[in-house]
């Protein structure tokens, strides 16, 4: 466990959930007074600032519960996104304010259309000329307690009364405009429609593989073993593949003798056998040791013939 409140699954998801929100987080290394390492902690500060101190970098950080502390550089873990312009901290997402903004007005005019087209909008023009507004507006809300205290969504109105229905056709975007707007946000965190729901393909899934979660595994293994040079971070590709593609794995990898049987229950998400049997290599026939290729086909050093005897 990282920390006593944390299981390793917490520990990752909040890390690399605050990176990618802020292009910035830090994990506080929390060492005791004889120098053992008593846990790592994700710090989500609302502020954090250089200090320099007795040439020293030190950072500040602001919380949310009005609380201020300072922590030596050299005691945190700080990993970036976008580390291009800063010395020390990754850009912001200003970039992606731009697709948020035009997502949310989508979302607010398909909000809107569900509303407009669930209620009734028009004028009331009265037949009686020099009506005061008094009895303009008690005229109305007598339609309107008519119209809402039917149950059968029928209105009544006098013969003084006129009704005109006024339709709106609110302005949607289409949906290859809501796909170009969600492309935006996807691309700018290099994930694609297929990835988010779910609907990958074993390409799809390599592809996400080896450009989203292999450069941060890599990057917070660097980061990690910097700092305490005791954290190893990997991510088990094989794990997600598909059925088919373990099993083809298994026929492969397993006929060249590169598995054990517990290795080959594990790609299929087995509990393993343990013991000899669990590490017995099995190997396929057809493939032998390349030093003894010459006596199995019959040409070894005696020059006699594995086939049997001739006459």
């Amino acid at each position: 466990k990282p920390n006593p409140y944390m299981t390793t699954y917490d520990f990752i998801y909040k890390i690399v959930s605050l990176l990618l929100a802020q292009n910035n987080e830090y994990i506080y290394i929390d060492i005791d007074s004889t120098g053992n390492l008593r846990g790592l902690y994700p710090l989500n500060p609302l502020f954090c600032t250089l200090v320099e101190s007795n040439n020293e970098i030190w950072l500040k950080f602001q919380f949310l519960d009005g609380n201020t502390y300072y922590v030596r550089y050299d005691r945190v873990i700080h990993l970036r996104n976008f580390y291009v312009k800063h010395d020390f901290y990754g850009e912001n997402n200003e970039t992606l304010k731009g697709a948020l903004e035009t997502q949310i007005v989508a979302d607010d005019g398909i909000k809107n259309a569900i509303k407009i087209s669930a209620s009734l909008r028009g004028v009331l023009k009265a037949s009686q000329a020099m009506l005061k507004d008094k009895d303009i507006e008690e005229m109305k809300n007598k339609f309107v307690d008519s119209l809402l205290s039917s149950t059968n969504g029928i209105g009544g109105l006098d013969a003084r009364l006129d009704f005109k229905e006024i339709n709106l056709n609110p302005v949607l975007l289409d949906k290859e405009q809501l796909s170009i707007v969600n492309g935006n946000i996807y691309g700018y965190f290099m994930i694609s429609e297929e990835i988010i729901k779910s609907k990958y393909t074993a390409d799809e899934w390599n592809a996400f593989y080896e450009s989203v979660l292999e450069p941060k595994a890599i990057q917070m293994g660097q980061a990690f073993t910097n700092a305490i040079f005791s954290v190893k971070f990997s991510v088990n590709r094989i794990k997600y593949a598909k059925t088919e593609t373990k099993i083809n794995l298994i026929k492969e990898a397993g006929a060249l003798g590169l598995l054990t049987v517990d290795e080959g229950r594990e790609i299929l998400d087995l509990p393993a056998i343990g013991g000899e049997e669990g590490n017995k290599r099995l190997q396929t026939l057809n493939v032998i040791n390349a030093n003894l290729a010459d006596e199995y086909q019959g040409g070894g050093k005696s020059g006699k013939s594995n086939k049997g005897n001739e006459n």
